[in-house]
Parts: structure tokens; sequence; C-alpha cells
């Protein structure tokens, strides 16, 4: 049996829960980034592939960190991947009410100058608007996390009906 929630309880409350609706109608229904002013529709199918022969197949487990490993993962990706990427990133960090919005923007400041990156304190937030703490392992398990989150990105794109946020949440769920 479920828990009951607080009296007065809304998820509406919640910056991340709002940035999150709004993620899946741009980047998942529209195939547009959400983090990034490129107003092109993504080659959702090509970024994939790319996705996976640079990030997936390729892994590194070296012993430099992540932003390393993927500077140089994906240095000569195509701009399409690059934007493909900076979103999945961005959804891996948008929940997280302990990282700094600063620190969530700076991921698709690796890729795109500076104009070129959405700069709006209604998706790059913390404190009271994130909906997770999620811990050390969360962050030092970032490509794990990841590659999780483009296996069900890939599901969301190839599933038909995936067309309204609520339908999406439930595939997702």
């Amino acid at each position: 049996m479920p828990i009951p929630a607080p009296p007065g309880f809304s998820w509406s409350n919640y910056g991340a829960y709002a940035a999150f609706d709004r993620f899946i109608q741009c980047f998942v229904i529209e195939s547009r980034s959400f983090v990034t002013k490129h107003p092109e529709k993504l080659d959702v199918a090509a970024a994939l592939i790319d996705i996976n022969q640079r990030f997936i197949e390729k892994f590194d487990a070296g012993d430099k960190n992540f932003d390393e490993k993927a500077s140089k993962q994906f240095a000569t990706a195509p701009i399409n991947t690059k934007i493909f990427f900076a979103n999945v990133e961005y959804l891996w960090a948008m929940p997280s009410s302990s990282m700094r919005p600063e620190k969530k923007r700076e991921y698709a400041l690796r890729w795109f100058e500076d104009d070129q990156v959405r700069v709006d304190p209604s998706i790059y937030f913390s404190d009271d608007d994130g909906i997770a703490n999620p811990g050390m392992w969360y962050q030092t398990n970032k490509y794990h996390e990841i590659s999780a989150i483009l296996r069900i990105l890939s599901h969301l794109f190839s599933s038909a009906g995936s067309n309204s946020i609520e339908v999406i949440k439930k595939q997702i769920e």
C-alpha cells in the first residue's frame, strides 16, 4: 500500500517536476533541444547510433574523470550528437537539488558557446526546486546512470504513441 502524501503536497511545487514536463515536450515529443538554443529538429536515430558507438561501445574505463572522458569521446562528434548528448546530460543533472545551477549549465557549455546555451533559472535550479539528493554513487557512477537514461530514451523514441507527456511518463514508469 502506498504511503500517502503529506497534506498540501503537490509535485507542481517543485521546479524539477515542471522542467521535466517541458523537457519531455521539447526533447522527446518535438525532438528539439531543451538546453541549447538550436532550433532545428534533431536526427534522433543518428544521434543514438553515434552516441552508442562513441560512448557505449568505446567505453573508457580509464582513471580520468567523466568530463575528460566525454570531452575526448565527443570531440569530433557532429553537432546533432553533441546537442542530443547535452540534453541527456541535462536530464541526468536536472532533478538534483544538491547540484548548483551553474554546474548543470556547464555541461552544455562543454560543447557550445555561452550564447548557444539557454540561460533560464526555471531549468537550472537547486535546493527547494530539486526533487532528489542522489549522493556520491550517482555522481561517481555517472557513466552508468547516463547509459540507463539512453536506454530509456531509445525506448521512448522508438515507441509509437509517445506523443503526450502523460503517455511518456507512463512508459517511463
